[in-house]
């Protein structure tokens, strides 16, 4: 990674620098906060640096920033973590003890990143499936509906509760072990129910009827578990899912006539534009001006 050390004790920064340098990391020291690189993944920085310390961490708190700090004290350490900073540690320390916080911090922000990055990824993904989440509803539950709206509502439902979760294919040969093995307070999220034989997926309903699953479906079934059936909208559609040739159709051109020409969608479908033009009055589907 590449470190920079803003201190002016100089033969200390001089001795930490070689020894970052042996665990493979790039060093930049120097002396003010003038000077700081903002490339720096990793930023240590000397509380007894002349400068507006506390300013300088609101500007860069997006980065992994440990204080050096001779003592504890609201100036050295509580002011300046809450204005960004991101740990302190103290002086002298083992080159050790610091790698060990880097490599922690820096585990830390690469999972954020990630993890804001699916959080956007998966709210953009979903913001057309409207579903509405009951969050105060325990599980076991079973959500009728496309693979996209089940998984909609609940991203939407740990949205709300903040609960913990894992994910389980029912597909998976130890699927049933799965759920009959898990804690009281282990949320799951089960999908592809109906892909199971109809003996298999009666069983999974029996295990999960005293765990906390919820269970993801595109067929009704009878149950004694809550269920939730999701309404459908234009942007729900999957590709494991089967729809009639009406229900395909509908789909296409309120998905696609936005855009693409009546010719272009025509021949996409295999029907001429006639055929076009009547089914879009049959669905009462009209092209937005």
């Amino acid at each position: 990674m590449n470190i920079t050390i803003i201190d002016n004790e100089v033969y200390l920064v001089q001795s930490i620098s070689a020894k970052l340098a042996d665990y493979g990391h790039e060093c930049n020291v120097i002396g003010t906060l003038n000077e700081a690189d903002e490339s720096a993944d990793v930023i240590l920085l000397s509380t007894n640096i002349t400068g507006n310390i506390n300013s300088f961490l609101e500007n860069n708190r997006e980065k992994i920033i440990i204080l050096m700090v001779t003592y504890v004290s609201d100036d050295t350490v509580t002011k300046p973590i809450a204005s960004g900073a991101t740990d302190y540690i103290i002086k002298p320390f083992m080159i050790e003890e610091l790698i060990r916080k880097i490599d922690h911090y820096k585990d830390v922000q690469d999972i954020n990143n990630l993890n804001n990055f699916y959080k956007d990824y998966l709210a953009n993904r979903f913001k057309s499936c409207n579903v509405e989440v009951d969050a105060k509803l325990e599980a076991p539950l079973v959500l009728v509906g496309s693979q996209k709206q089940t998984d909609a509502y609940v991203f939407e439902y740990i949205q709300q509760t903040k609960k913990p979760i894992k994910f389980l294919s029912l597909e998976d040969k130890d699927a049933l072990q799965t759920i009959k093995k898990s804690g009281a307070d282990t949320l799951i999220y089960a999908t592809h129910l109906q892909k199971l034989k109809k003996s298999d997926a009666e069983a999974i309903i029996k295990a999960a009827k005293d765990k906390k699953v919820i269970i993801s479906t595109n067929v009704e079934l009878d149950s004694d578990i809550k269920t939730i059936k999701l309404s459908s909208s234009k942007d729900s559609f999957d590709a494991d899912e089967i729809l009639t040739l009406d229900d395909y159709v509908k789909y296409i051109l309120t998905t696609y006539q936005d855009r693409f020409p009546d010719t272009e969608l025509s021949k996409k479908l295999g029907i001429s534009r006639k055929s076009l033009w009547e089914r879009r009055k049959k669905y009462d589907i009209y092209k937005q001006k």
